[in-house]
Order: C-alpha cells, then sequence, then structure tokens
C-alpha cells in the first residue's frame, strides 16, 4: 500500500509539473488529504530550493490543494521548512522573504498571491503608471489646434474657454467644430451658413433682411455677432453677420457655459460660437478664389501668409474678401467687404497673437421678416424669389475690430 502511495505521489508531481510549465498555473491535490488539512500539526521536511518546486511538496506534505501564478513564483526560492508545524506556519516559513503572502480560500485549498492591500480580500496588481497633473493645466490656443478628422471638414476637438483646446471625446459636453475647409467647400459666406449643417442650431432671419444672421441653439436665442466670441473674447467680431472668411475653426458649445467662457452680452444659455482666428502656418501661403452667387453675384477672396525669423517665430496672415451684386430674390443686393490681419509670436516662454479687421456690408430692398398671428390659417406659400419689402429699402453697417 505503500509503494502504491508512493507511485500515485510521483505521478501527481509529474503532472502538476507539466501544468505548471504549460499555463504558468498549477493546482496541486493530495488525495489522502483529510477533510480539513489547515487543522492539526504535520511534519514537514522541505529543503531550501526554488519556489515553484517547494510549493510542489507543499502540498504532497500537507494535504492542500496549492494554487499560485507562475509568474509570481518563477524568479522566486525558498527557505528551508523542517520540523512538525501546522500548513499554514510552515507556508508562510516557505514564503519568507519572497514578497509573496497567502489566503486560504476553502478548507483545504490554498492561494499564493502578492501582498494583499487595502480591504480583506483585495490582492495587489501590477505597478500602472499614470502620467498627469492636478488641476488639469490647460492647454495652449495659440499653434495649437486639435488636428480634423478624415475628410477635413470637422476637427476632433476645440477651445473650452479658460481649459484652452480639448479633444471632443476627452470633453464632458457637446461640441462640433467646423474647419475652414469646410466653409470653403460649403460655398458659405457668412458664419450662419456653416452652422445650418448642425442640428441644434437653426436660423429664424430670412436672408437677405436686415443683415443680422440671428440663430437659435437648443431653442434659445443665441443672437448673432454679439454672441459670438473671437478667439475665446466676446464682443469683437462684427455685430450684425460675421463674414466666414476670418475663420480658421467655427466652434459650438451647446448648453450653458459662462463657467468656462464667461458671460456673453446676450447671455445665451444655449450655447455659444466661438470663432478661431486664422494664423500663418509654417509653410508660406497664397491662395485667391474667385466666386459667383445668382443670380449676378460676384466676388473674390484673397488668402496669404508668411512667417518670419531663424525659427520662423514671427507670423503674419491677411485675408482680404470682396462680393457685391444681385441675388436670388427680387430687387435684393447684397454688397460685402472684408480685410483682417492676424500677428503672432512663437516664442520659447510666452506666445502672442493680435487680430485687426474691417467689415462692411450693405444689404438693399430688404426682405421683411412675416409671422402669422395666433388663430391665423397659413397660406399657401409664395415664390421665394418674390420679395415683399420695398426696393428703396436698405441697411449699411461698418464694423472696425481688434
Amino acid at each position: 500500500m505503500a509503494r502504491d502511495a508512493g507511485r500515485a505521489r510521483r505521478r501527481l508531481g509529474l503532472a502538476a509539473a507539466i501544468l505548471w510549465a504549460v499555463s504558468g498555473e498549477v493546482i496541486l491535490v493530495e488525495p489522502a488529504a483529510a477533510q480539513s488539512a489547515t487543522q492539526g500539526i504535520r511534519s514537514f521536511n522541505i529543503p531550501a530550493q526554488p519556489l515553484a518546486d517547494a510549493l510542489v511538496q507543499f502540498g504532497y506534505q500537507s494535504g492542500l490543494q496549492v494554487a499560485a501564478d507562475g509568474n509570481a513564483t518563477a524568479a522566486a526560492s525558498s527557505t528551508a521548512v523542517s520540523g512538525s508545524l501546522t500548513p499554514q506556519q510552515a507556508l508562510a516559513r516557505l514564503l519568507a522573504g519572497t514578497g509573496l503572502t497567502f489566503q486560504f480560500t476553502g478548507p483545504n485549498t490554498v492561494q499564493v498571491q502578492r501582498p494583499a492591500v487595502g480591504p480583506s480580500g483585495a490582492t495587489q496588481l501590477d505597478p500602472v503608471q499614470v502620467q498627469g497633473a492636478f488641476p488639469v493645466p490647460p492647454q495652449a490656443m495659440i499653434d495649437n489646434l486639435p488636428p480634423p478628422y478624415a475628410g477635413g471638414q470637422v476637427a476632433t476637438g476645440g477651445q473650452l474657454g479658460l481649459l484652452g483646446n480639448r479633444g471632443v471625446m476627452d470633453t464632458p459636453f457637446n461640441q462640433t467644430n467646423f474647419t475652414a475647409k469646410k466653409a470653403q467647400e460649403q460655398q458659405a459666406k457668412t458664419v450662419r451658413d456653416v452652422l445650418l449643417d448642425d442640428p441644434s442650431v437653426r436660423a429664424y432671419a430670412p436672408e437677405g433682411g436686415i443683415g443680422r444672421d440671428n440663430f437659435f441653439i437648443r431653442g434659445f436665442d443665441a443672437g448673432s455677432g454679439a454672441g459670438i466670441s473671437y478667439g475665446g473674447l466676446f464682443g469683437l467680431v462684427p455685430n450684425y453677420s460675421p463674414m466666414v472668411e476670418m475663420a480658421e475653426r467655427i466652434e459650438v458649445l451647446k448648453g450653458p457655459s459662462a463657467m468656462l467662457t464667461g458671460m456673453s452680452p446676450l447671455s445665451v444659455i444655449g450655447g455659444t460660437v466661438n470663432i478661431v482666428p486664422k494664423r500663418a502656418p509654417d509653410e508660406a501661403l497664397t491662395q485667391i478664389t474667385a466666386n459667383y452667387i445668382s443670380n449676378g453675384q460676384f466676388g473674390g477672396h484673397i488668402d496669404v501668409a508668411r512667417r518670419f525669423g531663424d525659427e520662423k517665430q514671427v507670423g503674419a496672415r491677411f485675408n482680404g474678401v470682396y462680393r457685391a451684386g444681385q441675388t436670388s430674390v427680387n430687387y435684393n443686393t447684397d454688397e460685402r467687404g472684408l480685410a483682417v490681419l492676424g500677428l503672432d509670436f512663437r516664442g520659447e516662454r510666452v506666445r502672442l497673437s493680435t487680430d485687426f479687421g474691417f467689415q462692411r456690408q450693405y444689404v438693399g430692398g430688404l426682405v421683411p421678416y412675416l409671422g402669422v398671428a395666433n388663430g391665423v390659417a397659413l397660406p399657401w406659400a409664395p415664390n421665394v424669389r418674390n420679395n415683399v419689402g420695398q426696393p428703396w429699402t436698405f441697411t449699411d453697417h461698418k464694423d472696425l475690430f481688434g
């Protein structure tokens, strides 16, 4: 009987060694273990050796099932254990100096693991390195635009007021950031034209009317120029209808944002719009664009940018636009002109920028805004080319800003 028991133990040791080599984890079982092997004194004789081998012998001599992570025990060595001891005492001596601990998970099972931390039962995981700072530092807004998504019309991030530029996936707000490429490919004339692709933004004043590009954000009146910031500052852009050629990005932040952006003149709660001024890129830029809009509007746009200095520290970018002529509405004319100069300095420890601009807008034969009183049935929609206004009406706006 003793010879049969010895053969069984040798087979068990071989199977355990194979399992250890394949999976990195082993469970050792003593078939003749008592119902509660953690109780009572046992005789141990385990020489100093690699910990993995020592745990195999401990399982034989204690009658316990032992589970251990092969990665945790691979480089460890055990101390010698001999004498009459309880299994807990023997295992504690066996693991002395290895940095590992053990935990009984059942009457006859024990798990060898890394040192426990925190509440009972919690185990220490592999170290995780996190780099960062708290509070979160602001990201530079000058020459630090988030890149666009594929297609180039929408950016992956935008300005969040005092927090600087942030990615939309790291922002707990609803934000959409349109690029200058999108405005150019859409052939947009004003900031409002670009925003109409956002389902949260709706216009309510007719184009070709008094010249004010009023719009709603989430159903709340966002005004026009007064509710649009320029480089994060309110009260700078033309008050009625900012032209789109001044913008590198048009960023829409939905919801109240006074804590991030400050109070706008209109105290808008539906959202805010920010125009990112154009800056000179590292490569020289000269772009001339001609355009035609029915019925008889002709115009042109010139965009010139250069950087100067040994390390291109100083940048200058000029945008000039002129467009005039008859619109598609009867006796309605629209004449616009814009000149914007943006200067910036990129030093090692400081960045500065400034912008100067002038915009003029003249609209003749204004298209009025019509509404229907309560209880009055809606009439048939008129021809969109008809102008129910008077041909002698006009509006003329001039804005000098910086």
